[in-house]
């Protein structure tokens, strides 16, 4: 069928009228009442502009309903995504957030995850896929979880950038970057950068389209920076978790988060728990390049 409209076009474009009629089609593409029907007086004539719009949806199978439905959810998309990045700035990543805008971030989550961008969100997470769509560094920028919250309320540190390091699946590197909270008294143009970086080392498996059990293996504290300067040659101390066959992400694990909206720049996940007794949160993410950030990772 496609092809021979892409000859009916190819005609089309040696004729010198603005349109022509369809006895140089094929038999196969015109159905006949009777005879009659295909007399000289009585062929049907088609346009240039209908002809076009023929061929763009027998290339891509979607009828003109379909391709608006599919563009109107686009732009739908685009624009949840940026009211919710505006949201997230203006709380600092949750850190002060009021209960409003909590919720209105709440709702916004809520439409986004209706879009299904990817069939199966954690494929090649396992390490077994050349294809995963979770693959990449994803910067934090907003969150709900009580475990990442209290980090504002250590009096010595301040958290910094907080990442998902995802480049080398299935392990998925946790990273939070601490900063002295007295820094934060001078000047910004006279700040002496001094960073701490906490990286916790998990191991991921797809227990579902869309959700990702974890299994904690080690946790590594590295200096960056101290007064300014790059410390990373200095030793950096490691320790490695006891694993747990019982909870070695199987079905049965407590650690897992769910994927409520994963596209190629936005992620969206739940954790299902902070903790013995204590609720999971909502992450939201943004991928970046880990060499353009302010400590590369």
């Amino acid at each position: 069928m496609v092809s021979a409209i892409m000859l009916a076009a190819f005609a089309m474009l040696f004729c010198p009228s603005q349109s022509f009629r369809l006895s140089s089609l094929p038999t196969a593409m015109i159905r006949y009442k009777s005879v009659a029907d295909v007399t000289p007086t009585t062929r049907p004539v088609v346009s240039r502009r209908s002809l076009c719009k023929l061929s763009c949806q027998a290339a891509t199978g979607m009828s003109d309903e379909e391709e608006a439905s599919k563009s109107s959810v686009h732009d739908d998309c685009n624009t949840l995504k940026s009211n919710l990045l505006l949201a997230c700035c203006l709380c600092d990543r949750g850190f002060s957030a009021t209960m409003k805008e909590r919720d209105e971030i709440s709702k916004l989550i809520s439409k986004l995850e209706r879009i299904k961008y990817f069939s199966e969100p954690t494929l090649g997470v396992n390490g077994d896929n050349e294809v995963c769509h979770l693959k990449g560094v994803w910067r934090l920028v907003y969150t709900s979880a009580i475990d990442v919250l209290n980090l504002a309320a250590s009096p010595f540190t301040s958290a910094g950038a907080i990442y998902q390091d995802i480049r080398r699946p299935p392990e998925i590197v946790n990273v939070i970057d601490q900063v002295p909270r007295a820094l934060s008294l001078l000047p910004p143009s006279r700040s002496i950068e001094s960073t701490l970086r906490l990286k916790v080392t998990t191991r991921a498996k797809a227990r579902s389209p869309t959700r990702v059990a974890l299994s904690f293996e080690r946790v590594k504290v590295e200096p960056r920076t101290l007064l300014g300067q790059d410390v990373s040659f200095l030793p950096s101390p490691q320790i490695d978790l006891p694993r747990i066959s019982l909870f070695d992400g199987s079905d049965e694990s407590p650690a897992y988060f769910d994927i409520l909206f994963l596209d190629k720049d936005l992620l969206i996940i739940k954790q299902n728990t902070a903790g013995p007794g204590v609720e999971g949160g909502i992450f939201v993410s943004r991928k970046v390049d880990p060499e353009e950030e302010p400590i590369p990772l």
